[in-house]
């Protein structure tokens, strides 16, 4: 199917950043089950590492909810 640039499954593509090279991050699901954000830049060391969907998105609310 055709790639979806605002997907509803993944709230944090191109918002979230990567802690080593500061390039948006994208998403994608894994064999259509293992849904994970990624870095997509390729000459990042973290380009190889994924997090899980649901890690990230925990991590983020409970950063937004210290936010005052």
């Amino acid at each position: 199917g055709k790639r979806q640039r605002d997907n509803p499954d993944f709230p944090l593509r191109k918002f979230t950043k990567c802690s080593q090279c500061n390039h948006p991050l994208t998403a994608a699901w894994a064999r259509h089950k293992y849904p994970h954000y990624f870095c997509y830049n390729p000459d990042c060391s973290m380009s190889k590492v994924t997090i899980k969907k649901t890690d990230l998105e925990n991590s983020f609310s409970l950063f937004l909810s210290h936010v005052k």
